[in-house]
């Protein structure tokens, strides 16, 4: 097999458009994080690879022309080991930084598609970082392939091969299957390797459906003290408000949603639970005036709806 992939010569004179060199891919779950990783691979490629141009091309970030390349040498060598490497993980890295799921499912499927064709190979270059991005690229096509996340971000961590975000994207399967004991040690794995604002929401959140509120109210203070996103702290403080509410502690839910709103008075969720929250102080005056401001926010809201016409 040739494992030789180069670019004309013209096209190596004339130059290609660089991109400034990066790690950090765009992820989308919910919101945009960054992806790290892409830029080990010529190192552990490189006495795969005898072609300058390939590698230099992967270092500007160019995954569209590196496809443009690596398709080439696939039509006439389907089963190239370097090729089918290089040109998965361009389509992973590609897809995952799409603004739309209509977008990146494509290049996520040709990705995977790639890569199990490594899979199958008698010798297989970098088999754990392979196993490691199936189970990044499977986790974002959708939650029904949560299962075969977790089975390849697994096999690449029994094999060695753990990067920033391994254990989170662990955890995050796991969350998904419902297995909330796994995905919780996960995330604390992760929390050793870099605390983040979204990963104690996401500890928290697991904490709750795994009716440990005590660990949960721990990480939503955490988030919420160290966060500098204000929407994120915003949701951490519902959070926060809805969990004292579940927990039947009125008092400390009134004034988590008394801060709510002075951050944001027109939001018609904190007045409806703050709503809930004064009925079950027996302050019905109040909780009907939150209903009413409830209802002049969104006229349609049927929680208030009831309580004031039901």
């Amino acid at each position: 097999m040739r494992n030789l992939i180069s670019a004309n010569k013209r096209t190596r004179k004339s130059g290609i458009n660089l991109v400034i060199p990066t790690g950090a891919i765009i992820l989308i779950i919910g919101s945009i994080a960054l992806f790290k990783g892409a830029e080990g691979l010529n190192r552990n490629l490189s006495n795969k690879i005898d072609s300058v141009d390939i590698s230099l091309i992967w270092e500007t970030g160019d995954y569209d022309r590196i496809i443009e390349l690596t398709e080439k040498q696939l039509e006439k060598e389907p089963l190239d080991t370097i090729a089918l490497i290089y040109c998965g993980f361009s389509y992973f890295y590609k897809g995952v930084s799409q603004v739309s799921n209509e977008r990146a499912i494509p290049l996520l499927n040709r990705s995977i598609f790639l890569l199990r064709k490594v899979l199958i190979q008698d010798q297989i270059p970098m088999e754990s970082r392979i196993h490691y991005i199936l189970g990044k690229a499977y986790l974002h096509k959708n939650y029904y392939y949560s299962d075969l996340a977790v089975f390849h971000l697994n096999t690449s961590v029994e094999d060695g091969y753990i990067n920033e975000d391994s254990y989170e994207y662990l955890g995050q399967s796991y969350s998904l299957l419902g297995d909330y004991e796994n995905s919780i040690k996960y995330y604390l794995k992760a929390l050793q390797i870099n605390a983040t604002d979204m990963l104690y929401l996401k500890i928290s959140e697991d904490y709750i459906k795994n009716r440990m509120y005590d660990n949960s109210e721990k990480y939503l203070k955490l988030m919420i003290d160290t966060t500098r996103d204000e929407l994120l702290k915003k949701k951490g403080l519902f959070q926060l408000a809805n969990l004292y509410y579940d927990m039947k502690n009125y008092s400390v839910a009134e004034t988590v949603l008394l801060e709510l709103i002075v951050l944001e008075k027109s939001n018609e969720n904190y007045h409806f639970l703050l709503g809930e929250v004064y009925f079950f102080l027996d302050d019905i005056p109040k909780a009907r005036s939150e209903w009413h401001k409830t209802a002049r926010i969104n006229p349609k809201h049927v929680g208030a709806l009831r309580r004031l016409y039901g």
